[in-house]
């Protein structure tokens, strides 16, 4: 191992800092900001439950929250998304994720959650998160496998 490290040239070891600290740098903005979408989703939706328990006449609202969020949906001309099955997609066959996906999904799932529907927070942060990290390598004209690790 020893011999290995030695044989490798100043360039690689440079090339190799330069990489690990763009990956480090990238990592902690990206992880900063979707950190904090993350932490304002929560909230959010801490609050739509809040408001459920508070008043629960709001359950009747339910077909009208479904009706809303069809309409944001074709009002952004978002009809194809496929959930967490997008984000996956994107990783596996280089799909591209809409930006659009973000705020949706956040509207989408807080309305779903304070008129009493069932939508999970987990798959809908992994989309958030993966709606953002993808916008943001498109920013930084990223190649596909840049943009796959991002």
């Amino acid at each position: 191992m020893v011999q290995k490290i030695k044989n490798i040239g100043r360039w690689e070891l440079t090339k190799a800092a330069w990489t690990l600290l763009k990956w480090l740098v990238l990592g902690i903005t990206i992880g900063a900001l979707v950190g904090t979408v993350g932490a304002v989703f929560g909230h959010a939706l801490i609050w739509a439950n809040g408001v459920r328990k508070a008043y629960p006449v709001v359950v009747y609202g339910l077909p009208v929250g479904g009706l809303l969020i069809v309409l944001l949906y074709r009002g952004a001309k978002n009809t194809d998304d496929r959930g967490t099955n997008t984000i996956i997609g994107a990783l596996q066959d280089s799909t591209d994720i809409s930006f659009k996906t973000a705020p949706l999904i956040f509207i989408s799932t807080t309305i779903t959650q304070l008129v009493g529907g069932s939508a999970g927070r987990e798959g809908a942060a992994l989309q958030l998160g993966g709606s953002i990290a993808n916008k943001a390598a498109k920013l930084l004209h990223f190649k596909d496998d840049s943009r796959k690790m991002l």
